[in-house]
């Protein structure tokens, strides 16, 4: 009985119609054919790779090193299994592509998923942690509210109102037109880019404001002292139109291994070019 259920269940596996269909007729051909296949396999992860994980431009040349070392050791250590493998990883990548694509339909946003980099957002997220996001309307995301009489595209926190902190950390802000708005951890997390340090941040909603031109977030991170428009995370209010995606739910530390080999190896070693999100003291 067990064995029939076994039998049964492989037909959901995609491996086995990789193995019926790519390997099996691969392995028939002739080794320069073979080895064309390993080597386009390969550059395919590379590509996939670069396109999907890194996202945006490559600062060090790291990552191409590791994957021309990876695809040596693969081809002398597995040696005459070498071809299936490249092909394994290739298909692999193929499929985690397609669970992202669809990942993005269902939740309604073209980036359903963000590792985080930075403990910012402890004890909520660790660094590591995969977040999956859900697209959301301006006017969905929940927040502290406030309505302005005035436009506020490229507004400066200064200009908005004064800050107020208590034992070094911000806990309200006092606007120009008179509401006084406390923080607290009561808005959503959401993904937003910052252009200043052209990385994405997954922080919290902590006021969203009704301008006449817009709808507009003031923005903080749960461990961070000072809100995102205090520091250069994000000199300017966060327009809510251009928020990626709100946070539904997370996988913890699945994200760790990618930011060990492709993050902080390439920031210990070259240095790192962004202090705000540097791993290292």
């Amino acid at each position: 009985m067990l064995k029939e259920l076994r039998q049964k269940l492989k037909w959901l596996d995609p491996f086995t119609y990789v193995d019926l269909f790519i390997v099996d007729k691969v392995k028939g051909q002739s080794k320069t054919m073979q080895n064309a296949v390993f080597i386009f396999s390969m550059a395919l992860v590379s590509i996939l790779f670069y396109l999907f994980a890194i996202k945006g431009p490559i600062v060090s040349p790291l990552p191409a090193i590791i994957f021309i070392v990876f695809t040596a050791l693969v081809y002398l250590i597995l040696k005459e299994e070498y071809v299936e493998w490249g092909i394994y990883l290739a298909t692999a990548f193929i499929f985690a592509l397609i669970v992202f694509s669809a990942s993005g339909l269902i939740l309604g946003t073209d980036s359903p998923m963000v590792i985080v980099v930075s403990g910012s957002m402890e004890p909520v997220y660790h660094r590591g942690d995969v977040v999956f996001l859900q697209g959301a309307a301006p006017e969905e995301l929940i927040g502290k509210e406030v309505t302005v009489n005035y436009p506020l595209q490229g507004v400066s926190l200064d200009k908005l109102g004064q800050v107020i902190k208590s034992n070094g950390e911000t806990t309200a802000i006092k606007f120009n037109d008179g509401p006084l708005l406390e923080l607290d951890e009561s808005g959503d997390i959401v993904v937003y880019y910052s252009r200043s340090i052209n990385v994405p941040i997954i922080h919290r909603v902590v006021a969203k404001i009704y301008a006449k031109d817009g709808i507009y977030l003031l923005t903080k991170g749960d461990n961070n002292p000072k809100l995102d428009q205090e520091d250069a995370i994000s000199p300017t209010l966060v327009d809510a139109s251009e928020i990626t995606g709100r946070s539904v739910f997370d996988i913890p530390a699945i994200g760790y291994v990618k930011l060990i080999i492709f993050d902080d190896l390439a920031m210990l070693i070259f240095g790192c070019p962004n202090q705000l999100e540097c791993p290292f003291p």
